[in-house]
């Protein structure tokens, strides 16, 4: 058989605890959580912000019918929050292999990343309601996709509900329209959101495994785990069972005084579970209790 070579470019990684890699390499799956209890949460808001900062603006250009209905936009922005019942299920992985503020971020007391290989991810999400999207820095790109965004989901129930309604509007009909026009937006903005990040962030070149909302939300079945005093929602990602995606994986110890013990133990958990052997490295940031 002809083993596929794999390099460092090729892969995405899923920086995690000892607990979280054991569980991914026993039930070959990664968990997509809910946005809202991630432990970097507050970054979504930054993409929500830029929105509302637009259609701030834009309010203030309007008068009259326009200016009532788009305040009705900005008004749903505001109640965006974890018991807002809209969730978002993400997966973080990174271009990043060994980076310092990854290792800070997941694996306080040690850890590991997981390199998948991204053409393999690709496949592996095929008909489970994911896509796999690029995180987003820079600020100028950021406002341009909100923008495109807006001028696709709310300019049109703004300067033109009519068209929405087969039949003459009323008042009220307007406003119905509207309300559905608005959560179109959200369902959007939330997806688009979820992938735009402070610029602050950019050394850890992030990609996220984005659930697709475009799914029936009576479809979404998720499961719940605590931390924390916490109840968390999350969904699994399934990966292949097969040798040829495993045989491509790679594991990177992160710093820890521990180092020849964890690539014993490492190996004997893949081979039990993939009946093969994993490249594993070892991070070269010094030890301390990160």
């Amino acid at each position: 058989m002809n083993e596929q070579k794999t390099t460092s470019n090729d892969l995405l990684w899923h920086y995690t605890t000892p607990e979280g890699l054991t569980g991914i390499i026993e039930s070959s799956s990664l968990w997509a959580t809910d946005i809202f209890y991630l432990n970097d949460s507050a970054e979504f808001m930054h993409g929500i912000n830029i929105a509302r900062k637009i259609i701030k603006r834009t309010i203030s250009s309007l008068f009259g019918g326009e200016k009532e209905r788009l305040e009705r936009f900005d008004t749903d922005l505001s109640f965006i929050g974890p018991d807002h019942n809209r969730p978002v299920y993400v997966c973080s992985l990174s271009k990043a292999e060994n980076e310092l503020s990854q290792w800070r971020a997941y694996c306080r007391g040690g850890g590991f990343s997981i390199g998948f290989p991204h053409q393999g991810l690709v496949d592996a999400i095929q008909g489970q309601h994911f896509e796999l999207k690029e995180c987003v820095y820079d600020t100028k790109e950021q406002e341009r996709i909100i923008n495109q965004l807006i001028d696709s989901y709310v300019m049109p129930y703004i300067q033109h509900p009519e068209q929405f309604s087969k039949i003459p509007c009323t008042p009220d009909m307007v406003s119905a329209i509207v309300c559905g026009g608005s959560n179109k937006f959200l369902w959007e903005l939330y997806s688009t959101c979820s992938t735009l990040k402070h610029p602050s962030f950019e050394r850890e070149e992030e990609w996220r495994l984005v659930f697709d909302h475009r799914r029936p939300f009576n479809e979404i079945k998720p499961k719940f785990r605590t931390k924390n005093g916490l109840i968390i929602p999350y969904v699994c990602i399934n990966l292949p069972e097969n040798e040829d995606f495993w045989r491509r994986v790679r594991i990177s110890i992160g710093p820890t005084k521990y180092e020849k013990e964890l690539r014993g133990s490492v190996h004997t958990l893949f081979r039990k579970y993939h009946a093969t052997s994993i490249g594993i490295t070892h991070s070269d940031i010094p030890f301390r209790e990160i």
